[in-house]
C-alpha cells in the first residue's frame, strides 16, 4: 500500500507545482496588460529610419521593391486588362469571340497559381522565377513576332498570350510576394512591406496607363518587344541580386543579406 500513496503524492505535488506555475503566469499576463493599458509599456513601431540606415534593410528593399517593380514591367497586367483586346488587335473574330477567349486566359492564370503553390516550395523561389522569366520573354517574343507580319496572326496571338500566363503565374506572380515576406528583419518587416507594396501598384498604374499609348506610339509589335526587353532585364536583376530564401529562419535571411 505504500507504493500507491507515494505515487499519488507525487502526483499531488506535481498538480500543486502545475497550478502554482499557472497563477504565476496569469498574474504576470495580467500585470503587463496593466502596463500597456497605463502607458507604462510602449508596443514597438517600425523604425523608417532603420530600413534606410541598416544596410541589410536596405537591401532587403532593394530584392523586394525590385521583384515587385518587375512583377508589373513584364507586362503582366496588360496580359489581364487587355487580353481581349489585343486579341481584337490580331483579329480573332469579334468581341465575344476575343472575350470568351480572354476566359481562357484568365483560367490559365489560376491553373498557374496553383502550379506555382506546388513547386515553390519545391524548387525554390529564384529557379522558379528565372524559369518563369526566361518563359514570359519567349511568349512575348511570339506576342511581338505576331503583329509584326503585314497581317497579325491571331492564333499566333492567341498562342503568346496562353503561353506568357502559363510562365508568369507559377513563377513571377508568387515569387514578388513571397520574397519580400522574408527578407526584412522582424522589427522592419511591416515597413518594408508597404514600401514595397506600394512600388508594385505604383509600377501597376503606370503599366495599365501606358499601354494603349504605347501602341499608338511604337506600334504593337515594338510594345511587346519592349515588355521583352524589360523581361530580359528582371532575368539580369533576379540572377545577380536575388537570394534564395528557400527553408532559411528569419536570422539566416539576415545573415544572408549582409
Amino acid at each position: 500500500l505504500r507504493e500507491p500513496d507515494e505515487a499519488r503524492r507525487e502526483l499531488e505535488a506535481i498538480e500543486k507545482e502545475l497550478t502554482d506555475e499557472a497563477e504565476r503566469v496569469t498574474g504576470e499576463e495580467q500585470t503587463l496588460l496593466a502596463d500597456v493599458a497605463g502607458g507604462r509599456v510602449h508596443r514597438v513601431r517600425p523604425a523608417w529610419s532603420e530600413l534606410f540606415s541598416s544596410p541589410e534593410a536596405r537591401y532587403a528593399l532593394f530584392v523586394a521593391a525590385g521583384l515587385q517593380a518587375f512583377q508589373q514591367l513584364v507586362g503582366i497586367n496588360t496580359v489581364m486588362y487587355y487580353s481581349a483586346q489585343i486579341l481584337r488587335l490580331a483579329g480573332v473574330g469579334d468581341n465575344e469571340t476575343a472575350l470568351q477567349y480572354g476566359l481562357v486566359i484568365s483560367a490559365g492564370n489560376v491553373v498557374g497559381t496553383v502550379v506555382g503553390l506546388l513547386l515553390i516550395d519545391r524548387i525554390g523561389r529564384r529557379p522558379l522565377a528565372l524559369w518563369s522569366l526566361a518563359g514570359c520573354f519567349a511568349s512575348l517574343c511570339v506576342l511581338a513576332l505576331s503583329f509584326h507580319a503585314p497581317r497579325p496572326d491571331g492564333a499566333l496571338a492567341f498562342a503568346g498570350l496562353c503561353g506568357y500566363i502559363l510562365c508568369f503565374s507559377p513563377g513571377m506572380g508568387p515569387v514578388p510576394w513571397a520574397v519580400q515576406s522574408e527578407v526584412f528583419p522582424p522589427r522592419m518587416r511591416s515597413a518594408g512591406t508597404g514600401v514595397a507594396t506600394f512600388v508594385n501598384w505604383a509600377f501597376n498604374f503606370a503599366v495599365a496607363q501606358t499601354f494603349l499609348s504605347m501602341v499608338d506610339g511604337i506600334g504593337k509589335a515594338g510594345t511587346f518587344a519592349c515588355f521583352a526587353g524589360l523581361t530580359a532585364v528582371a532575368f539580369a536583376f533576379v540572377l545577380c541580386a536575388v537570394p534564395e530564401t528557400k527553408g532559411l529562419s528569419l536570422d539566416e535571411v539576415t545573415h544572408l543579406l549582409r
